[in-house]
């Protein structure tokens, strides 16, 4: 019997089937996960609980075959990127950032996290995504207005955004107010040879977390005060060759 075209296609994946299971049980649990501490709400017994369970599940479905794979897309433009330029982070590193990503719902292709100091960092790019996939948020509107140098490494930026979750509209503002110590705009440590386009990108990154963190209470990434490689998310190259490698 000739074979079929869709025979011909089965018998000659890439993939093989034994290894999309192992995908699809991962994506059902990135999802069962990530919904699962949302529900959670504020109980933070029942987080770490979820959490627990989850990451015991996740270190099972990472196993070594499956990381082998992961591991490719490390500084690629189709996978995530990293402040590592040569050679990237060990599999251990990656495994367990990859497991704090898939716990929030992201993804390891398109950019959406970063490998920084060896944590977990959430890009624009992440961002943007979670709060279009947000059950019940809608209408958001981002305002992020020109840069105050301050200093030689150093700029402040106004910005906004409102928007609507389940109905309800919320707004935040990062201006100045009329007193001095009355200034909210967003500080952004600038780094040699960013342009105003670069800086403002770094300040919608922030004011994207902002957002994500006021709607559902969690920031996901590393406070910006210990992130040393935040260009990363909205420049283009990956790690800085003159950066001592570990």
């Amino acid at each position: 019997m000739p074979k079929t075209e869709t025979a011909m296609i089965k018998s000659d994946t890439v993939v093989p089937q034994s290894d999309m299971d192992q995908m699809i049980a991962l994506d059902k649990l990135c999802r069962n996960s990530s919904a699962q501490l949302m529900e959670c709400g504020m109980n933070e017994a029942a987080k770490a609980l979820v959490l627990a369970r989850s990451i015991g599940e996740f270190q099972r479905l990472l196993n070594d075959h499956v990381m082998q794979d992961i591991m490719q897309l490390q500084n690629s433009v189709l996978g995530f990127r990293t402040d590592k330029s040569e050679g990237g982070y060990p599999r251990n590193v990656v495994r367990d950032v990859v497991t704090q990503a898939f716990l929030q719902g992201l993804r390891v292709t398109g950019n959406e996290i970063n490998i920084i100091a060896g944590n977990l960092y959430v890009t624009v790019n992440g961002f943007e995504r979670l709060l279009r996939e947000l059950p019940g948020f809608s209408n958001l509107k981002e305002r992020v207005g020109v840069p105050i140098n301050v200093g030689e490494t150093g700029a402040m930026v106004p910005a906004s955004a409102t928007w609507s979750f389940y109905g309800v509209p919320d707004r935040l503002d990062f201006a100045l107010g009329s007193a001095k110590e009355d200034d909210f705009r967003i500080p952004i440590r600038v780094n040699k040879g960013m342009g105003i386009d670069a800086i403002k990108g770094k300040a919608r990154s922030k004011l994207l977390r902002a957002v994500y963190r006021q709607v559902t209470g969690s920031s996901l990434s590393v406070d910006d005060d210990t992130t040393t490689k935040e260009d990363l998310v909205d420049l283009p190259g990956t790690a800085d060759d003159s950066e001592p490698q570990s």
